[in-house]
């Protein structure tokens, strides 16, 4: 994970734990209000007052839509780096097996190379063998004349 997506994550934690201990206040506000009953026709309300709810209402709200597009980010993110981590590793293992298969080949090149060097010294051997014999016969032969 780099920096900057770890970054990110502890980012939305944070946001996250925020939120919790919002909710977990509203949650304890709720108790205390259910348990004292409130008459709302006896509430009055000034613009003010409404303007805040009405504030507060839209943040929570822009909060969690933010969170909620942070969260498809980041699994977003996630799915594309483990699609890089499997295509980075298939592409590793192609490699591997494709440096095998070139050492296995240049393995069986060397196998032949011998195989062709040890035939042209043969040859060669009994060529210069066919040539001593040769030399060998022809000296007898001038020998044999001189007598």
């Amino acid at each position: 994970m780099t920096t900057a997506s770890a970054a990110k994550v502890f980012e939305l934690e944070k946001r996250l734990q925020t939120l919790v201990a919002e909710m977990e206040d509203h949650k304890i506000e709720c108790a205390t209000h259910k348990a004292k009953p409130v008459e709302i026709s006896k509430m009055m309300w000034s613009w003010q007052a409404l303007l805040i709810i009405g504030a507060i209402i839209a943040g929570q709200v822009a909060s969690t839509w933010g969170l909620r597009s942070d969260v498809a980010t980041v699994l977003t993110q996630m799915a594309a780096q483990k699609d890089l981590e499997r295509v980075t590793t298939k592409a590793a293992e192609d490699r591997e097996a494709a440096r095998a298969k070139l050492d296995e080949a240049k393995a069986e090149l060397q196998k032949q190379i011998i195989a062709q060097l040890a035939e042209a010294v043969g040859e060669f051997k009994k060529s210069q063998e066919m040539q001593r014999v040769q030399l060998e016969s022809l000296s007898k032969t001038v020998i044999a004349q001189r007598r």
